[in-house]
């Protein structure tokens, strides 16, 4: 029966071999799918973070631009509404200007250049026209009455009394034209004067606008300056989120990928031994055959293990047997 133990022991070796080939393989296949998997789903998780994150940066950037935007229209608004104003201030201003100007050329044109009036215009005035025809009329009247209106003391009187309303009216007419030439003099200077305080406040209500003007526009400057460097550090960090968070998942589902390319050696590996365990057993099995053909009437059944049925004395190498 030899030969059907043997065989029955290589039988055995390889059914031990092909289950744990099978268990291995099998085993082995589990784990690198396990692996696989969650190597999938680490990129899938990588991806979504990676693409919250660009979607963070794009919302970031658009509220920082919506804000340096509604600041920058706050600042035209500001300068629109102050030069407006400067504006109505000059408007306001521009009358007294122009009568300032007015007053200031004739102050020019007539500085020292009064004119007393003559003799001819001071009898030329209707005051003097009246009262000399009113005086030589009672002179007359009153020589008419004495006799005496053709007389030369009568003529006389009427050029005496010409004579002297003459002097008094020129008096008179000079002192008038003085008055209104002093007169027109202080006018015109108020008129300067208005110009002048008008010129004044507008030089001041423009140093005030060019201020205000030089104040908004570095507003507006920094407020762009400031959004650009928010929008410079949101790309900076954001991007910097995202390399390591890309970095972070891809060594993940590398290892993931390791660890299923080691589960397959393994399984591989496994079912080499495996196979080797089962060849190991069936070359056992062989060598029981042959050595059973060795020794006649040894068997595995009955000495239990072919040294110990082994006979003492010296096997005969030339008939096959033993001697005692």
């Amino acid at each position: 029966m030899p030969l059907l133990g043997a065989g029955i022991s290589a039988v055995a070796g390889i059914a031990k071999g092909i289950i744990g080939s099978s268990a291995a393989s099998k085993a082995a296949k589990q784990q690198a799918a396990t692996d696989q998997a969650a190597a999938q789903q680490l990129q899938s998780q990588t991806g979504q973070a990676i693409q919250s994150g660009q979607d963070a940066i794009t919302q970031s950037n658009a509220a920082i631009n919506s804000g340096v935007s509604a600041a920058n229209k706050t600042v035209a608004d500001t300068t629109s509404g102050v030069g407006g104003i400067y504006g109505s201030e000059t408007g306001t201003l521009q009358p007294y200007l122009n009568a300032g100007l007015q007053g200031l050329n004739a102050l020019q044109s007539t500085a020292g250049t009064f004119k007393a009036p003559t003799a001819a215009e001071a009898e030329a005035t209707p005051g003097y026209q009246f009262t000399l025809s009113q005086g030589e009329k009672a002179m007359n009247n009153l020589a008419a009455i004495r006799g005496s209106l053709q007389s030369g003391a009568n003529l006389k009187a009427n050029m005496g009394y010409a004579e002297g309303l003459a002097g008094t009216t020129y008096q008179q007419t000079y002192n008038n034209a003085l008055a209104t030439y002093n007169a027109n003099q202080s006018g015109y200077q108020t008129l300067a004067n208005l110009g002048t305080n008008a010129v004044n406040q507008n030089l001041n209500a423009g140093s005030t606008y060019g201020s205000q003007l030089v104040s908004l526009a570095n507003l507006g400057a920094n407020t762009n300056l400031q959004g650009a460097g928010m929008l410079s550090n949101t790309a900076m960090q954001g991007n910097q989120y995202i390399g390591s968070i890309g970095l972070q998942g891809e060594e993940a589902a590398m290892n993931d990928y390791i660890g299923a390319g080691n589960a397959k050696a393994a399984g591989t590996v496994g079912a080499a031994n495996a196979w080797g365990g089962a060849l190991n057993s069936v070359a056992n099995a062989a060598q029981t055959y042959g050595l059973s053909q060795m020794l006649p009437g040894a068997t595995p059944t009955t000495y239990g293990t072919w040294g110990a049925a082994l006979p003492q004395g010296n096997m005969n190498t030339s008939g096959g047997g033993v001697k005692s």
